[in-house]
């Protein structure tokens, strides 16, 4: 009985030797795969093939899942970087084009035609009006880009909002008052978390549009109420009004309803508006209608 229990044992070994090798294998490989997923994406990241490539691991070993997770967190960060970047590549080379345009020209220009002290004041006079301009589109750009991206933070604070609405409005100045008139109607007591220096950007950016926008001795008025227990910040005026099919058009960056009107703007304004109302954990939004 232990000769035959012997020779069992000689001819199952091999076989019990070959299931562990074997099933050894199979766990292995079945919890290394993941990180060989992980590996293939960082390569294409890294390579720059395709910055919107996920792994969603959904199987494997826990920490391959949490690993996982971790690097698909920060492919989205990557991606959202890089196409900022680009974002901000293509606005800036495009809108700057115009002011490089007329800068180089009114240089030739003197070259070639400036006679006098006065004609060269002149262009220079027009020079400058397009770096300020050139300058500006810059400053917005780089506002919007740092918002978009967090590289800035700008921390919220419970205040008194209905005392710095009321104090915005009061030290607004308006470029170019055309007779319009401001009012406002402001509730007292209202607090809320928000950043003085984002909150004031977005207020005088909305304030500027009024009053490029606003009828000829028209009107503007500021409100500020509570409404389900939500601050609502209204700027109104009673200018020409926009068509319905513009207004989810006017948060895109450089985007003008009418050209005309908007010459000397940099489009930019109601970008920084919405951008500036989601770090506020808020909504920016249009009602309005022609005439």
């Amino acid at each position: 009985a232990l000769l035959t229990l012997v020779i069992d044992a000689a001819y199952l070994l091999p076989v019990l030797l070959l299931l562990s090798i074997g099933g050894g294998w199979l766990i292995a490989r079945d919890s290394f795969l993941p990180l060989e997923r992980i590996t293939e994406a960082a390569g294409s990241i890294s390579d720059g093939d395709d910055l919107s490539a996920r792994l969603n691991l959904r199987r494997g070993p826990r920490e391959m899942r949490r690993l996982a997770r971790t690097f698909d967190a920060m492919f989205a960060r990557l991606e959202t970087s890089f196409l900022s970047k680009k974002q901000f590549t293509a606005d800036a080379s495009h809108e700057l084009r115009t002011p490089v345009a007329v800068i180089l020209a009114e240089c030739d220009r003197a070259r070639r035609k400036a006679e006098t002290k006065e004609d060269f004041l002149s262009s220079i006079g027009v020079i400058e009006q397009q770096g300020n301009k050139m300058n500006d589109l810059i400053e917005q750009l780089l506002s919007l880009t740092r918002i978009q991206q967090g590289t800035e933070k700008y921390p919220l604070r419970v205040c008194d909002l209905s005392g710095f609405v009321e104090a915005c409005c009061d030290e607004f100045v308006p470029a170019d008052e055309r007779g319009i008139s401001l009012r406002t109607s402001i509730a007292p007591g209202i607090e809320a978390a928000y950043n003085p220096s984002l909150l004031s950007r977005a207020l005088f950016n909305l304030l500027q549009n009024a009053y490029k926008y606003g009828a000829e001795n028209g009107h503007i008025l500021v409100s500020l109420s509570e409404e389900s227990g939500e601050a609502v910040i209204s700027v109104r005026d009673d200018g020409p009004g926009i068509p319905k099919a513009e207004q989810g058009k006017i948060w895109q960056r450089f985007y003008r309803c009418d050209a005309a009107r908007a010459e000397g703007g940099t489009g930019l304004g109601l970008s920084l508006v919405r951008e500036i109302a989601l770090v506020h954990h808020a909504r920016a939004e249009v009602k309005s209608e022609p005439g």
